[in-house]
């Protein structure tokens, strides 16, 4: 048993080396991985302030290390040929990308966010109640981001027969890890998209009390996001209107 895990462990690393190769030789698969890599930077710079339990700055950067690792395991699971799972991990991003927008509309939802019991949570700020506070705001009301967050439950999330697709390559639905350029891509811009948006809404949520430190980390981060976003994102609307990878597949 175990070297049957030994032998997947050591085709998941050849998968990982043959994914960076395959990253190398694009230029926008390099921007999109580059702009993970930058965000992540980033939240790890916005972890130095020192913030008391039961704050709301303490939340936010509780959100950081969620969205930290959820960036670190979708390349991990992407490079590796696991492209469902990172889908499963994508709609996460775009959870937290929804709730990070509606702290930046109303910074009082905070407190009662992390406050809330169970009803008042599922009621306020279950994920479906978040898009529907946002689609009622001048900001995002034309985002249309049901039909994203659809999108991701469909193919990645839940077990419907179309979700097989992002386990097929060649036409035929592969057991355990592979390779398949097409749905790299799709990981990679998905996650470029949506983890600099996050990051870049609880970047501003630290606005106050910032050190000289962090704003140094903030200018070099907004320096690294301006070129991408108007290179990869603009095109296709604003950071939340960027059209999932599991689409393209339909």
């Amino acid at each position: 048993m175990t070297q049957n895990l030994t032998r997947l462990h050591a085709h998941e690393e050849e998968l990982w080396a043959k994914s960076l190769v395959v990253i190398a030789a694009s230029e926008p698969l390099t921007a999109h991985m580059h702009a993970a890599q930058s965000a992540m930077d980033h939240l790890h710079a916005l972890l130095a302030p020192h913030t008391e339990p039961g704050t709301d700055a303490h939340a936010i950067q509780l959100i950081c290390i969620r969205l930290f690792n959820v960036g670190a395991t979708t390349l991990k699971l992407g490079f590796a040929g696991y492209y469902q799972s990172s889908f499963q991990l994508l709609r996460d991003a775009f959870e937290v990308v929804n709730l990070v927008d509606l702290f930046r509309i109303d910074p009082t939802a905070i407190l009662r966010w992390r406050t809330a019991d169970d009803r008042a949570h599922q009621k306020e700020f279950k994920p479906v109640a978040v898009r529907e506070a946002l689609e009622k705001h001048p900001d995002f009301k034309e985002q249309k981001r049901n039909p994203i967050y659809k999108t991701y439950s469909n193919f990645a999330t839940h077990a419907t027969y179309k979700s097989f697709n992002l386990l097929m390559s060649g036409g035929q639905v592969q057991l355990g890890p592979f390779l398949d350029e097409a749905k790299l891509r799709a990981v990679l811009e998905d996650l470029g998209a949506h983890l600099s948006h996050a990051t870049l809404g609880v970047s501003m949520l630290f606005d106050k009390g910032s050190t000289l430190e962090l704003l140094v980390a903030k200018s070099e981060f907004l320096a690294s996001l301006q070129g991408y976003h108007q290179k990869y994102i603009a095109a296709s609307g604003t950071m939340a209107d960027a059209e999932p990878g599991p689409r393209r597949r339909e």
